[in-house]
C-alpha cells in the first residue's frame, strides 16, 4: 500500500488565456508559462511577473526547458527557432533557427567535462570589459572612474551544459550552453527505416550516449566523437559568447554614431538642398566660388544668406556641428577602437587554435577560416581609422567654411569686423575650396539632378558604398601598393578597401566570424551510431518522458494505450538506457532494461514527470473523475527491470505492488498536464480547461481548513488580478 503524500496547497490561479505549455525552474520558484497567444511569461511562486514575452504572428511556443541552473530559459516554438531569454529580460539573448517545429527541449549538466584553468594560466577577460555604452558622453562615473561593461551577453554559467532540441522532421540538434550549435543529427542519421518526430531526447552526463524516442521507437545512439572533443567544443563556447558579445557591442556603437550623425546637418543641407532645387545644376558652387574668388555674391546667394542663413542662426549651427563631430570622433576612437582591440585579439587567439593539434580543425575550425575572419575584423578597423580621419578634415573644413560665411553675412549687414575676422589665411581658403567641391550636383537615374550633400561623415554609416571615397593618391603607403601589388597578399597587410562603407565592413565582418562556427558538427554527427532500436508499443505520444538519473544512465517513462482503439492510457513503459563508463564508447550490446507497469482497473495515466533522480512522478484519474499524484522510487523499481527482448514480451507489474510508494488524492481537480521541480519542493497542476493552475508544497504540513486558500485561489494580501496573465 501506498503511504500518504504530504502536501500543501499554495496557491490557485484563473487566467485570461489558455495555457499551452508549463514548466518550474529547478533551482528558483519560477514558473515559466506558453500561452496559446504565443507568449512566453515567467511568474514568482508569489505570483508576480517577470515578464512577458510576445511570440511572432501565427507562432505557439510548443517546448520550453529551464538550463539546470535555473537561470536561462530556453523555448522552441511552431517555426522551429529556439529563443533563449534570461530570467531576469524578456529579450532574446540568442536564437537558433532549426528546420521545423521543434517538438521537445531538454538542457542538461555535464560536470568534469570542461576542465578547469591551469593554475597560473593567462586570463584575458579584461579584453572583454568595454566603456559602458549607457554612459557614452559621460567621461567619468560618479566614481571618478569610467565605467565599464562586460560586452557577453550569453552566460555560459559554472558548469558545462548541453541543450537538446528535437523536432518534427526528426532531427536532433546539439547546443553547448545552449547557444554553439555543435552537433545536427538528421533523420537519416539515426538510422534506417526511423521516421517521425522526435518526442524526446535525452543525453547521459558523459555526453556519450543519446536517447531518443522517433516514431514510436526507442533509440540509444553512441557519440564517441562528441565527447572526445567536448573540452575543446566548451573552450569555442566560450570564444563564440565572447566574439558574439563584442559584435553586439560594436553595433550598438554604430548605432549611436548613427544616431550622433542624424542630425548633424539636418538644417543645413535643408536649406542647401532647397536653394539648389530653386535654381539650375550647379548654381551652388559656382555662386559659392564666386562669392570666395571676387568678394561679391549673386543676388540669389545674397538673398539666402540674408534670408536663411543668418547670422544667430549660423553661430548656433557651428556649435552644434562641433559638438556633433566631437561625440562621433569619441565614438570611434573610444569605443569603436577598444571593441575592435579586444576582437582581433580573440580572433588572433584562435588563430592559435586552429594550429594547434587536430581537434579545432575536426570540428570545423580551420586557420584559413579564422584567418579570413581575423584579416576582416583588421579591414574593419582600418575603415575606423578612415573615418577618422575624415571626421578631422571635415571638422576642419567646416569650421573654415561657417568662419567664411560667418563673415560675409556681417559684411552684408556692413557691421564692423574685429581684426581677427576679416583676415582668410590660404590654408583656409584651400579649406573652403575642399568644402565646396562637395556642391556639385549628381545626375541620378531617370535624368534628375540631385542636390549633393555636404557632409562626408555619413556615407560611412550607409549600407552602401562610399559617394565620396576618400582621394589616397597621395599616401606613399597606398602608392607602394598600387606600384607592387603583389605587396597585399602578404597575410601581415592589412586589406584596403577604399570604396566600401564601415557599415557594409560590419557586415562582412558578421558573416566572416558566423563562418568561424559554421563548420561546427559536419564530423562530429557522421560519427554517431546507433546502438539500439526498440519499438515502444501502442505507445501515447502526449506523455513521454526521459531525465538523466544517473552520469551514465537515462530512464523514461512513456504511457500505454491498451489497445488501437482506446486513446486513454492505462499502463506505463519505464526503461533505463545505461551507458558503460569503463569505456570510451558503448558497446552495441548495452543493456536497455523495461518495466511495464499496469494500473487498477478504471484508473488512467494523465501524465507523467521525474520528481527527483530518486523519484517518478505520475497524475492519475480515476472513477468520477478523481485524480490522485503518485510519486514510485526509481530504487524500488529497479530490481523490477528486466534487459530488453524483442522476443519476451514484459510482463506487467501493479503499481499498487510497488514498494515505497507515497499518493495524495486531488480534491477538486480535473488536471491535465503536470510540472514538478523536486529541488524546490513544488508540483504545478494544470486544468483540463487550460486556464486555471494550483501550485502545491510537496513537503508542507497540511494546514487546517480555516487556513487554507478559498477555491478561488486569490489571496487578498496579494494585489494581483487575472488579467496578468497573457
Amino acid at each position: 500500500m501506498a503511504s500518504n503524500l504530504v502536501m500543501r496547497q499554495l496557491d490557485e490561479r484563473q487566467t485570461e488565456h489558455e495555457i499551452q505549455l508549463l514548466v518550474y525552474s529547478p533551482k528558483m520558484d519560477i514558473l515559466a508559462l506558453a500561452l496559446a497567444t504565443g507568449t512566453v511569461s515567467l511568474y514568482r511562486l508569489q505570483w508576480q511577473r517577470i515578464w512577458a514575452a510576445p511570440g511572432e504572428e501565427g507562432r505557439l511556443a510548443t517546448a520550453l526547458a529551464w538550463r539546470p541552473d535555473g537561470k536561462l530559459l530556453a523555448a522552441g516554438d511552431s517555426a522551429g527557432l529556439v529563443t533563449v531569454r534570461h530570467i531576469e529580460a524578456s529579450a532574446a539573448i540568442h536564437t537558433q533557427q532549426l528546420d521545423s517545429k521543434v517538438t521537445c527541449l531538454t538542457w542538461v549538466s555535464c560536470p568534469g567535462l570542461a576542465p578547469p584553468a591551469e593554475p597560473g594560466e593567462q586570463e584575458w577577460d579584461f579584453l572583454a570589459r568595454l566603456p559602458s555604452l549607457s554612459k557614452t558622453y559621460s567621461y567619468i562615473g560618479p566614481g571618478g572612474e569610467e565605467e565599464l561593461e562586460d560586452c557577453r551577453r550569453l552566460d555560459c554559467g559554472g558548469e558545462l551544459t548541453v541543450l537538446l532540441a528535437g523536432t518534427a522532421a526528426g532531427s536532433i540538434y546539439v547546443l553547448v550552453h545552449g547557444f554553439l550549435l555543435a552537433m545536427r543529427l538528421t533523420a537519416e542519421d539515426l538510422g534506417d527505416g526511423v521516421e517521425g518526430g522526435v518526442e524526446e531526447v535525452a543525453m547521459t552526463e558523459d555526453v556519450k550516449s543519446i536517447s531518443c524516442v522517433v516514431g514510436g521507437r526507442l533509440l540509444l545512439l553512441s557519440c564517441p566523437l562528441l565527447s572526445t572533443c567536448m573540452p575543446q567544443l566548451a573552450v569555442l563556447a566560450a570564444k563564440y559568447s565572447l566574439v558574439q558579445g563584442i559584435l553586439h557591442y560594436t553595433t550598438d556603437t554604430i548605432r549611436q554614431i548613427r544616431e550622433a550623425w542624424e542630425s548633424i546637418l539636418l538644417e543645413m543641407d535643408t536649406k542647401l538642398t532647397s536653394y539648389a532645387e530653386n535654381n539650375p545644376p550647379g548654381t551652388v558652387a559656382a555662386d559659392f566660388l564666386e562669392l570666395l574668388m571676387f568678394g561679391v555674391p549673386s543676388p540669389q546667394l545674397e538673398t539666402f544668406l540674408h534670408k536663411d542663413m543668418t547670422e544667430k542662426g549660423l553661430k548656433k549651427l557651428g556649435q552644434s556641428i562641433e559638438l556633433s563631430y566631437s561625440n562621433i570622433q569619441r565614438l570611434v576612437l573610444r569605443y569603436l577602437g577598444a571593441v575592435s582591440q579586444s576582437l582581433n585579439f580573440h580572433l588572433g587567439e584562435m588563430v592559435g587554435l586552429a594550429r594547434a593539434g587536430d581537434r579545432y580543425p575536426v570540428l570545423g575550425v580551420t586557420e584559413a577560416v579564422v584567418e579570413a575572419a581575423l584579416h576582416q575584423a583588421q579591414a574593419f578597423w582600418a575603415k575606423g581609422v578612415e573615418l577618422q580621419q575624415v571626421i578631422d578634415e571635415s571638422m576642419k573644413n567646416f569650421k573654415a567654411f561657417f568662419r567664411w560665411v560667418y563673415v560675409e553675412i556681417l559684411k552684408l549687414g556692413e557691421e564692423n569686423l574685429a581684426g581677427d575676422l576679416s583676415k582668410v589665411s590660404q590654408q583656409d581658403i584651400t579649406f573652403i575650396a575642399e568644402f565646396l567641391k562637395r556642391f556639385q550636383p549628381v545626375e541620378s537615374v531617370g535624368g534628375s539632378v540631385s542636390h549633393l550633400y555636404l557632409e562626408k561623415v555619413g556615407q560611412y554609416l550607409e549600407d552602401k558604398p562610399l559617394v565620396q571615397p576618400p582621394d589616397n593618391s597621395a599616401n606613399p603607403w597606398h602608392q607602394l601598393l598600387e606600384t607592387h601589388p603583389e605587396i597585399q597578399d602578404v597575410p601581415f597587410i592589412i586589406p584596403v578597401n577604399t570604396g566600401t562603407s564601415l557599415v557594409q565592413e560590419h557586415a562582412q565582418l558578421e558573416a566572416r566570424v558566423s563562418a568561424v562556427f559554421a563548420g561546427l558538427g559536419r564530423d562530429i554527427g557522421s560519427q554517431t551510431a546507433l546502438l539500439q532500436a526498440i519499438a515502444l508499443p501502442d505507445m501515447a505520444p502526449r506523455s513521454c518522458r526521459q531525465q538523466v538519473t544517473e552520469r551514465v544512465c537515462v530512464h523514461g517513462i512513456a504511457s500505454l494505450s491498451p489497445g488501437p482503439d482506446s486513446s486513454a492510457p492505462s499502463e506505463l513503459l519505464l526503461w533505463r538506457a545505461l551507458c558503460s563508463s569503463s569505456s570510451s564508447t558503448p558497446s552495441p550490446t548495452s543493456p536497455t532494461s523495461m518495466v511495464r507497469l499496469r494500473l487498477a482497473p478504471g484508473l488512467v495515466v494523465v501524465d507523467s514527470s521525474f520528481y527527483t533522480a530518486e523519484y517518478l512522478a505520475l497524475l492519475v484519474r480515476g472513477e468520477g473523475e478523481v485524480h490522485t499524484l503518485l510519486q514510485l522510487p526509481l530504487a524500488s523499481l529497479a530490481p523490477l527491470l528486466a534487459p530488453h527482448s524483442p522476443t519476451s514480451p514484459h510482463a506487467a507489474v501493479l503499481v499498487e505492488e510497488v514498494g515505497g510508494a507515497r499518493s495524495r488524492t486531488l480534491d477538486n481537480l480535473a488536471a491535465t498536464q503536470l510540472a514538478v521541480s523536486g529541488p524546490r519542493k513544488v508540483s504545478v497542476f494544470l486544468f483540463r480547461n487550460r486556464k486555471r493552475i494550483r501550485i502545491y508544497d510537496m513537503e508542507g504540513e497540511e494546514e487546517e481548513e480555516e487556513d487554507t486558500l478559498d477555491s478561488s485561489g486569490f489571496s487578498a494580501s496579494m494585489d494581483v488580478n487575472s488579467s496578468q496573465i497573457g
